[in-house]
């Protein structure tokens, strides 16, 4: 799988053997390390959800507070006709209609060099670009049992809902993250077209328009569904075994040697995902290997829902215990 990554760099050393080429847009003949964690992160997304090895061409767009401009995106897109690339990543979005016309122009011509662009729609749900644009694969973000589980329809403007919620993945320097949003859906759609192209790489657009609607999950909805998958409701819970108990009083002592004030009652009511944020997920993960006397074979891949409460991180650690 070969991918072109429109974002905030990506992590070289993490991507060492596979990185094809790269080009700083932000700071002309300046490096492309990645110097926010964004385009590393979707980079990881699309890795471990993808069923071959990808290859990357990095264009660093984003400055390191994930900031751009229409002028460079559209100079960004020009660029990757100078590459063999077909699939191009765009885990970004922007509601600035101003200059669309120019992009739309630039995104058109792209189509005519057989250039497949998947764009993410912004996580407020409101309209941005490209992903509304014609020629492009628009991400809308859901929650779906699967992870790679989507819905398609060629004929919206946005063609595409894809899980949304997040997972634990690898970004800047290997540390291990949280990352979901409508990024962390486009980048696994980016991944399952690059297993289509893989297997298929002169497929037309439309065919792969029509490859990936057949395959969906579902093929019509409308804004209030997309609003139904889209909410996350943790469940209240009550601490009902010594197990339960001590993840709990694991992840209490970490939230208070983070110096955080809490309510026992209001964690058990809204879950601990609303505390915890970054790196927090993987560092409790290591406190309960330490409190069980266990070792994950894995951590890459761990679903947000894991952390929902002591219940449900029971029923995980019990998976290795």
């Amino acid at each position: 799988m070969r991918v072109i990554i429109l974002d905030t760099g990506i992590d070289r050393v993490l991507n060492e053997k596979t990185i094809l080429g790269g080009v700083n847009l932000v700071t002309p003949g300046g490096d492309f390390d990645d110097d926010n964690g964004h385009g590393s992160l979707c980079s990881s997304i699309i890795k471990l959800y993808g069923h071959s090895l990808p290859y990357w061409f990095v264009i660093k767009i984003l400055n390191a507070r994930n900031e751009s401009s229409i002028e460079k995106l559209i100079e960004a897109l020009d660029y990757t006709k100078r590459i063999g690339i077909r699939l191009i990543n765009l885990s970004l979005s922007t509601l600035d209609e101003e200059r669309i016309y120019k992009l739309s122009k630039s995104i058109s011509e792209l189509r005519d060099y057989g250039k497949i662009i998947v764009a993410s729609a912004p996580n407020s749900g409101k309209i941005g670009y490209p992903a509304s644009l014609e020629n492009v694969i628009g991400v809308d973000g859901g929650i779906f049992s699967n992870q790679r589980e989507y819905w398609y329809n060629k004929n919206y403007s946005i063609q595409c809902v894809a899980n949304r919620i997040p997972v634990m993945v690898k970004g800047c320097k290997g540390e291990i993250q949280m990352f979901g949003g409508t990024s962390k859906a486009t980048a696994v759609v980016t991944a399952i077209i690059g297993d289509i192209l893989e297997e298929y790489p002169n497929i037309s657009y439309e065919e792969l328009q029509n490859m990936l609607m057949d395959s969906a999950k579902k093929k019509t909805w409308n804004r209030e569904e997309i609003a139904g998958v889209s909410q996350y409701i943790t469940k209240r819970t009550s601490v009902n075994s010594d197990e339960e108990q001590m993840i709990e009083e694991v992840v209490a002592k970490y939230l208070r040697g983070k110096g955080m004030l809490f309510d026992l009652n209001n964690l058990r009511e809204w879950g601990y995902q609303g505390v915890l944020h970054g790196n927090d997920f993987m560092k409790i993960l290591n406190d309960l290997e330490k409190k069980f006397n266990i070792r994950l074979p894995y951590y890459e891949g761990i679903d947000y829902r894991v952390f929902e409460n002591a219940n449900s991180l029971k029923k995980f650690l019990k998976l290795f215990v």
